[in-house]
């Protein structure tokens, strides 16, 4: 009974426990993660890497191994393990230890080279002084510091300029106290010489420099200067007399430096003047003006018309003043013409004759002639006189107007005329067709037609003081330029294209000057390859403009205007 009774008790309770094993969730059990640490040979020519076989959990202690295996590398020595191949991130040596992150870590084998590189200083050709020396023995990938000039290391017409790689100071250049990474070779570092250049320093007139005169420059290190304008100039510009490799911080502004890398130089700061509008004459239909050739004596004419017929006004003092010229009667003057000292002047009449100004009084030098002369131009001392008609031929004297020649030239409108300083050439502008030029052979004339010159509507035409250098202007065309007396022409680009209707040259052809109608008078200083645009006058109908020897005094008209002096 009682067996009978177990029985059923053990069967009772296996069934409870399977139904518990059925009626509760199971839960699954993963593994934590681990991470491993692997060491590389990084090159190695033999031996083989130890293994660490050992899976950390995060957070665990990592104990760094040695090099079991043998590993070498020729010319270097095995200092231990670091995270980076390099070199550059953390060291570990046998028995090290680090916490394990949550990444696998790779630990490469680090190499130290077992030879060391010295660096040498070199006087590079030094007259005097000694070399610093550096006793250190440097590993590839130390850092160097470098020395100073310690032996006060001299060189005649030099100074020093710290160390460089090269001897020619082409490579890299360090200064005391730079550093470098040393390499796996020895080095040399070379004295660094810069030549020592006489630098000129010049102004024009206007202004002054500083400095002034002769002063030392050193080759490649900029050199500061300024300029400073005299009362009635403003600053223009840096130019470069003679020498070469010169360099500017900005030509333009009147403090800058100027840096030389080739040799001595000689610059110059050029001023310009301020324009001032004399109002004495009145406004007037110029024609014409004229100047002598130091600009304090300026003459200029207005035509008029048939009933209220216009004068010759003149200054002695550079236009401060202004006197009309009376002993002469009202005419309808058309241009004139002025000899170098300004003691001679010569003008031509619309349907008149030409008149010409000497020994203090004036002279009729074309009497009864009813000419429709429309220009003139005289020689430096005022012999040699060339004429233009309107529709007509050109006349020239060289006895101061006694005599004159008609040239066999084609009729043409004459519109402008030049003559050089010496009176022995002569450039003549005919309306629409190519420019002529006569060179003097005796008491004759030699004429050239110029077809390079283009046939164009010309309005102006100057020339330099020995006729090689002529530059002409003509409406809405270039400025065209000369530097042979003719034979070839050249359009002044940088001027552009605009309404021309003067020019006047310097004595030496150097510096232009040109007007524009309706618009701006502009400037070249360096024979037409750049222009400045002398705003200041304003955009007025120029029609005229005249120029002292040195190129530095205009003076110009404003048709139905004023006379504007630049001085």
């Amino acid at each position: 009974m009682k067996s009978s009774v177990y029985r059923g008790l053990i069967v009772i309770l296996i069934a409870f426990i399977s139904l518990l094993a059925v009626s509760c969730p199971q839960t699954n059990v993963t593994d934590p993660t681990t991470y491993t640490v692997t060491y590389d040979d990084n090159v190695s020519d033999d031996g083989t890497a130890p293994v660490d076989s050992t899976h950390y959990l995060q957070g665990q202690a990592v104990t760094v191994l040695g090099n079991p295996g043998g590993l070498v590398r020729g010319g270097y020595a095995f200092s231990g393990w670091n995270t980076q191949a390099d070199g550059s991130g953390t060291t570990y040596t046998q028995g090290d230890t680090f916490t394990m992150g949550a990444n696998n870590v790779t630990l490469f084998a680090l190499w130290t080279s077992l030879f060391t590189y010295t660096v040498t200083y070199d006087d590079n050709g030094s007259g005097g002084g000694t070399v610093p020396v550096d006793p250190t023995s440097y590993l590839p990938g130390e850092t160097v510091t470098v020395l100073g000039n310690s032996g006060a290391l001299v060189r005649n017409g030099y100074i020093f300029s710290g160390w460089n790689t090269q001897d020619d100071g082409n490579g890299t250049t360090y200064t005391q106290g730079d550093t470098f990474t040393m390499g796996a070779s020895n080095l040399t570092l070379y004295a660094r010489w810069l030549a020592i250049f006489v630098l000129t320093v010049n102004a024009g007139t206007g202004g002054g420099t500083t400095p002034s005169g002769d002063v030392a420059a050193t080759q490649g290190v900029p050199t500061a200067i300024s300029a400073t304008a005299d009362s009635g100039y403003t600053f223009s510009r840096w130019t470069v007399v003679s020498g070469s490799g010169v360099t500017f911080g900005d030509a333009n502004a009147a403090v800058t430096t100027v840096t030389l890398s080739s040799g001595p130089a000689v610059i110059a700061a050029e001023f310009f003047f301020v324009w001032t509008e004399r109002t004495a004459p009145g406004a007037l239909d110029w024609r014409a003006v004229t100047s002598s050739a130091d600009g304090t004596k300026l003459a200029a004419c207005n035509r008029g018309s048939v009933i209220t017929m216009g004068n010759i006004w003149w200054s002695t003092d550079g236009g401060l003043n202004w006197q009309m010229v009376t002993a002469l009667s009202p005419k309808l003057w058309m241009s004139l013409a002025s000899s170098a000292d300004g003691d001679r002047l010569a003008g031509c009449v619309d349907m008149g004759d030409i008149y010409a100004y000497e020994s203090g009084a004036w002279h009729d030098k074309y009497p009864s002639s009813g000419q429709f002369w429309l220009s003139i131009a005289s020689s430096g001392d005022g012999e040699t006189l060339a004429a233009g008609v309107d529709y007509g031929g050109l006349g020239v004297t060289i006895d101061g107007g006694d005599n004159w020649t008609v040239q066999s030239l084609s009729s043409s409108v004459w519109k402008a005329i030049a003559i050089s300083a010496d009176g022995n050439i002569i450039a003549a502008c005919p309306d629409g067709k190519n420019i002529q030029t006569a060179v003097k052979n005796g008491t004759s004339w030699t004429w050239t037609e110029r077809t390079a010159s283009g046939k164009l509507s010309w309005k102006g035409v100057a020339a330099s003081s020995d006729g090689q250098i002529i530059a002409a202007c003509a409406d809405l065309d270039y400025i065209k330029i000369s530097a042979n007396g003719g034979a070839t022409w050249s359009n002044c680009l940088a001027a552009g294209v605009r309404s021309w209707r003067g020019i006047a040259l310097s004595a030496d052809g150097s510096k232009i000057a040109a007007c524009v109608s309706g618009g701006d008078i502009w400037t070249s200083a360096d024979g037409g390859a750049t222009w400045v645009d002398r705003s200041p006058a304003g955009s007025r109908n120029w029609c005229a403009i005249a120029s002292s020897a040195d190129g530095r005094k205009l003076t110009a008209c404003d048709y139905n205007g004023s006379i504007w002096t630049g001085q």
